[in-house]
């Protein structure tokens, strides 16, 4: 659901996948609710926030302006997707693709838990 720019609603779905994974340990009730909603799990998380801090360096930013690049869909998807960080990968940087293209590459999707831990705490 979308209100021109100002708003996008994080679906139901995509926010409570964030708190699964494939092999996480959840009540068997749960599992059976994802399946019965043909939900499908989610490996990777991939968020660019707006750009605020530059918006408001701008010399004369007006209230307007600072507000329209305050993100909160985004905020909420990343923050989802933290708390599930050993399963899921959240990426919220650019400069982090290149370092996660390497890491798959290397360990064949088996990511290093601390490399996990790192992408969930920028």
């Amino acid at each position: 659901m979308k209100f021109g720019d100002a708003i996008s609603c994080t679906h139901l779905e995509r926010a409570a996948l964030f708190l699964f994974s494939k092999i996480a340990s959840r009540p068997e009730s749960w599992l059976r609710n994802l399946q019965i909603n043909k939900f499908k799990f989610i490996d990777v998380v991939v968020c660019n926030l707006y750009p605020f801090r530059a918006t408001i360096a701008v010399p004369n930013c007006s209230l307007e302006a600072a507000i329209e690049n305050i993100d909160i869909g985004g905020v909420t998807l990343l923050r989802a997707a933290a708390k599930n960080h050993s399963r899921v990968t959240v990426i919220c940087d650019p400069y982090d693709y290149e370092r996660v293209l390497e890491q798959v590459t290397l360990s064949n999707s088996d990511y290093c838990r601390c490399f996990q831990n790192d992408l969930a705490t920028m």
